[in-house]
């Protein structure tokens, strides 16, 4: 491909394909497009077009390009680059019959139900049918891919590629948001048999004073039927008093204002002897209508069977009995109050069994038990009724998945709407992965449950569930293949250093978190420490409990001085081996004795020889790991220098860590760093570099040491710094008393 001003290149990415590097002179590219009947699929790909200042995007939705960032240059190269790259596709694709396409298919189907409350499940709500009333469906990917969908549709298709998404749903009144559903998570797969399906409950919105919604109604009865009683009732699931029952046979149609919310719509009415009822879940937006018609037909009354009996469980009072048609409870056919644990109540024979559900109150907070299929054995209602019928009034299961590392305790069976604390139980040297903690309702997509310390809870969904939590080390540490290896060092990349070991690097920054437990447990063995350390972003106070600060717990810690971080590191090292079992030895002496003190600021500390404990990476050791590429360049400017008769690839020094444009590009940088901004973020919001290194450039800046212990660097840039200082080769000498806001560490092991 010939070369134009900017290091110009085209890339084509499918959904979770390698990207279509840059062409060598000689080869030949071979793309293989997606057909289905013989006809070519849309293409689902993205064509990246670079240059200098330019990025721009063609995505398969819109068919037409989203620009990113583009300049004078960016629309000189547009129409010229656009033209090469169909015509590669186009020379690269065979003609319009269907190929033999072999492997798996590279997305696939998903369906999304908006309205379906989770404690009625198949249960469709009734939503609004308001022209004026639209959603947004956003999925992303765990690569940033977005897929919009806008939609005035309740039962919708999408066509997504494999791997994992989030989906986030919007309603929307005249396009501003007035409801929005939890992020829901999904795995896509390919070849599956049938759509995906994902029931999406929308909660109204409550950062603003909501006006009340409007619910019409109109219940029609046939004109052969002799009604003699008919009533409608509308009941909050959540909280609040139903609405005054409405007498059906004096005002068969009409409106009722209601604030936003869900609510139970019960209709039933009454032939003689012979009970009749429907029932509904509402959902009332705010300055919205939601209607609902039903028409009874002799059908509903077919000749009535007499039931009755118990149901009674433990703690708990029994306040109703609900009948429905199947086990989805869709279909309602009869109810009755269950006074003392004892009711009665008609059902259509012509039904053969039903499924029975009692409504519960333990202090105040109404449940509701697992269905229960009467007659238990399957078989046909008795023809003279029963009224002697016991209701086992059953819970609904919980499972939990494998979880190595760790595990979660909590009930293993639970009602309708019950809190269901969980305590998390981390292995030694593991904590709990943010938002892991999820529960899956039976047939449906996965709930994240916000933990931040023990007891976590959720309430049960009318459906069992199975629990998941994942659980990470404390210590992530990525080897370093730096063995025998020559780079570049420098700003200029004009100096060379080859390191004759192999090392390990924490993946991220140490978190305030494992400085936290660490240092307490440090304090009770003797160590002391000049800094308790903080996170950033608002005035927390010295030595905090993460406990106490959410997410942010997350957050790099800072406000440590250098001497802080080599007894920390010591610390941590024997707070591991007493964890473990591991008997490392700590790396920083003073003579012979461990350094415990940080206070103690002399330079008279050592490096023991061949003691393999946690300790700060050197200034060599942090740009090898910031500049590592490999065998493969992933851009024209990438370094390449040949050690043991192999050539290997390295990042400029004017260059993030991990990033594929200098430093000058705001939109690459970003990619890859956090600067210019007010706090730090916590670990792992920005892309990692090649080796898996996260926050090499930028968060927070880093301590780093040389063997001597006589010079101090910090490396990296940290947020409060500009673009420029995101530049990997760059260093600063640094006071080792400072203990500044911006400035952190991450530990280092020799392998």
């Amino acid at each position: 491909m010939k070369k134009t001003a900017g290091q110009f290149f085209i890339r084509v990415e499918g959904f979770n394909t390698p990207p279509f590097r840059a062409l060598k002179k000689g080869i030949k590219p071979r793309i293989q497009l997606p057909y289905e009947n013989n006809i070519p699929r849309p293409f689902w790909a993205r064509l990246l077009i670079r240059g200098e200042g330019v990025k721009k995007i063609l995505t398969p939705e819109s068919n037409s390009l989203r620009e990113q960032h583009t300049s004078r240059l960016a629309e000189r190269l547009l129409i010229p680059a656009l033209a090469i790259a169909w015509g590669l596709i186009a020379a690269c694709t065979p003609a319009l019959s269907a190929p033999s396409l072999t492997g798996e298919e590279e997305s696939a189907w998903v369906r999304v139900i908006l309205g379906d409350r989770e404690e009625s499940p198949g249960a469709r709500t009734v939503v609004p049918a308001d022209p004026l009333f639209s959603y947004t469906l956003t999925f992303t990917s765990d690569d940033y891919t977005e897929v919009k969908k806008e939609c005035t549709d309740t039962d919708i298709l999408v066509k997504l590629g494999k791997g994992d998404w989030e989906l986030k749903v919007e309603g929307k009144k005249a396009g501003i948001t007035v409801a929005e559903s939890d992020t829901m998570h999904l795995s896509m797969l390919t070849k599956e048999a049938a759509p995906k399906t994902l029931r999406v409950v929308l909660h109204p919105l409550t950062t603003f004073t909501l006006a009340d919604g409007s619910f019409r109604y109109d219940i029609q009865f046939d004109s052969g039927l002799t009604i003699t009683e008919a009533g409608l009732t509308l009941s909050p699931i959540d909280s609040g008093t139903a609405t005054a029952p409405i007498d059906l046979l004096l005002q068969g149609s009409g409106d009722i204002s209601l604030a936003p919310g869900y609510y139970r719509l019960r209709v039933t009415a009454r032939q003689n002897q012979q009970v009749a009822a429907r029932g509904d879940i509402v959902h009332i937006y705010s300055d919205t209508q939601t209607a609902k018609e039903y028409t009874f037909t002799e059908n509903d009354f077919a000749e009535s069977v007499f039931l009755a009996g118990t149901a009674n469980s433990a703690g708990y009072t029994p306040r109703w009995v609900y009948v429905y048609q199947g086990e989805d409870c869709t279909n309602q056919l009869a109810d009755a109050e269950a006074s003392g644990g004892k009711w009665e109540l008609f059902v259509p024979s012509s039904y053969g069994k039903v499924y029975i559900k009692t409504e519960l109150e333990k202090e105040g907070a109404i449940f509701f038990s697992k269905p229960e299929l009467y007659p238990a054995d399957g078989s046909s209602i008795p023809a003279g009724g029963d009224a002697h019928v016991s209701l086992a009034v059953n819970r609904y299961d919980i499972t939990k998945n494998a979880m190595p590392y760790g595990n979660i305790s909590m009930l293993s069976a639970a009602f309708e709407n019950e809190q269901v604390s969980i305590t998390v139980n981390p292995n030694n040297v593991y904590h709990l992965r943010p938002d892991s903690l999820r529960y899956t309702p039976e047939g449906a997509a996965a709930v994240v449950i916000p933990w931040t310390a023990n007891p976590a809870s959720f309430a049960m969904p009318a459906r069992t569930v199975a629990m998941d939590a994942v659980f990470d080390s404390d210590i992530a540490l990525l080897h370093v293949p730096s063995q025998g290896i020559t780079f570049p060092t420098g700003d200029s990349d004009t100096g060379r250093n080859t390191l004759g070991y192999n090392f390990s690097l924490g993946e991220t920054e140490v978190t305030y978190e494992l400085w936290y437990r660490v240092r307490m447990w440090a304090k009770d063995h003797g160590y002391i420490f000049d800094n308790p350390g903080t996170v950033q972003g608002t005035d927390y106070a010295p030595g905090i409990t993460p406990a106490s600060l959410g997410n942010r717990r997350l957050q790099p810690i800072t406000k440590v001085n250098w001497y802080d971080a080599l007894v920390w590191c010591n610390a941590m090292t024997e707070w591991y081996n007493a964890e473990t079992g591991s008997s490392f030895e700590p790396v920083y002496v003073r003579g012979n004795n461990v350094v415990r003190n940080s206070t103690v600021n002399t330079t008279t500390l050592g490096i023991k020889p061949g003691a393999k404990g946690f300790r700060l990476p050197s200034i060599v050791e942090w740009e090898f790991a910031a500049r590592w590429q490999g065998e493969e360049r992933d851009f024209t400017a990438a370094i390449g220098i040949s050690s043991n008769g192999t050539q290997y690839y390295f990042t400029p020094g004017n260059y993030a860590s991990g990033a594929m444009n200098p430093v000058t590009n705001n939109n690459e940088t970003s990619r890859v760093a956090v600067f210019s901004g007010t706090a730090a973020l916590t670990i792992k919001q920005r892309a990692p570099n090649q080796l898996g290194f996260y926050d090499m450039s930028g968060n927070v800046q880093e301590w780093c040491i040389e063997t001597a212990i006589s010079h101090w660097e910090i490396r990296g840039g940290s947020f409060e710094d500009d673009l420029s200082a995101m530049a990997l080769g760059r260093s600063i000498s640094y006071g080792p008393l400072r203990a500044d806001r911006d400035t952190g560490f991450r530990v280092a092991q020799t392998e």
